[in-house]
């Protein structure tokens, strides 16, 4: 009687292990590709983006230098609105139009409720590092082209405070005043009274 070796585990003939490295190599070329595919244009689109970039921003506020909160600001580009935003409580907006470098000398026309004021686009045309960035302040109506820190509040809004404090100090003083010598004249009488017991 014959008997036959049994053989544990598959055996892989050279072509099989050849076909199969094949397929991992091309697999990994497949990632690769498809990687750069996602990402560079991405990174194309980031460059690109930046040359459209032109962001108007700025306070509005009335004519006391008070922030105006919640109020719509549009922007116009002759009978077309290319960007709206509320302001926010400080009475500070800030509008990224997609402008190009053909749109330079453009004029804007900005308004938030009855004010309106109109702005040039004013750009460096091929600059894609610097931001883009246009002032533009509403301040009682008109209209101021340069950076505000923070808004210009009346004197009154810091004067009342002030005031207020000083007021209730003084109250809070006399009333002081006014018991010590309510108990001073109490603290008298009783040695009024006192007195005339001895006798």
């Amino acid at each position: 009687m014959l008997i036959r070796p049994q053989i544990r585990g598959s055996q892989r003939s050279p072509d099989q292990g050849t076909t199969q490295l094949k397929t991992k190599v091309r697999c990994f070329l497949l990632s690769v590709v498809g990687a750069s595919a996602v990402l560079l244009p991405a990174a194309t689109l980031a460059e690109h983006e930046i040359d459209h970039r032109y962001n108007v921003t700025g306070f509005v506020l009335n004519d006391d230098g008070q922030p105006v909160a919640d109020s719509v600001v549009s922007i116009r580009m002759g009978n077309n609105t290319i960007g709206t935003q509320k302001t926010n409580p400080q009475g500070h907006y800030n509008i990224r139009l997609h402008l190009h470098d053909a749109d330079l000398g453009q004029k804007l026309v900005i308004k938030s409720g009855a004010d309106e004021a109109t702005i040039t686009v004013t750009l460096t045309p091929g600059d894609n590092a610097t931001p883009r960035i246009h002032y533009a302040n509403l301040v009682g109506g008109r209209l101021v082209e340069e950076p505000l820190s923070k808004p210009r509040y009346a004197v009154w809004v810091y004067v009342t405070p002030v005031a207020v404090v000083l007021v209730l100090s003084l109250a809070y003083v006399i009333e002081q005043r006014r018991k010590r010598a309510r108990r001073r004249q109490s603290a008298k009488q009783r040695q009024t009274k006192k007195g005339r017991r001895h006798r």
